[in-house]
């Protein structure tokens, strides 16, 4: 894969090159394709944004020469597709979701930072996963027990 390539897709289609709360921007992206997206595409195209962020997080590192650039920002895609995973399509869970989710990307509470010392792609996504996680069992708790 060549360098463009590398970053276009790193940097979630160019939105990573937003100056200000790329990561913020990069989960509304990832939010606004979860709610309109049909529901089987969004499984198929959340599987090949997984396989796309191990492919180039860890090269897009490499290139920017920046240890966990802000500007690489497939893995919030990849982390909130986990955290909305298997919820319904509501207003609730898509607040919630984009709040819970950059809480936990940005706070990075509990065993959630300890996983960045991994190095490449496994460093960079994999707190995005644990965030996605994280969120979605919260929310899966809050829609069982309220009923939303």
């Amino acid at each position: 894969m060549n360098n463009f390539l590398i970053k276009f897709f790193a940097t979630g289609l160019g939105v990573g090159y937003i100056p200000k709360a790329p990561g913020t921007f990069a989960t509304l992206f990832a939010a606004a394709i979860w709610w309109y997206l049909p529901t089987t595409t969004f499984y198929i195209v959340s599987f090949f944004i997984f396989i796309i962020a191990f492919l180039v997080c860890g090269k897009a590192e490499k290139l920017s020469g920046v240890k966990d650039d802000q500007r690489i920002v497939i893995d919030e895609l990849a982390g909130y597709f986990i955290a909305v995973a298997s919820l319904p399509k509501t207003f609730f869970v898509l607040i919630s979701s984009i709040i819970l989710f950059r809480f936990f990307d940005i706070k990075k509470p509990f065993f959630i930072k300890s996983v960045q010392k991994l190095k490449g792609s496994m460093g960079i996504i994999t707190d995005d996963l644990l965030s996605g996680i994280t969120t979605n069992l919260i929310l899966q708790l809050i829609i069982r027990i309220f009923n939303f």
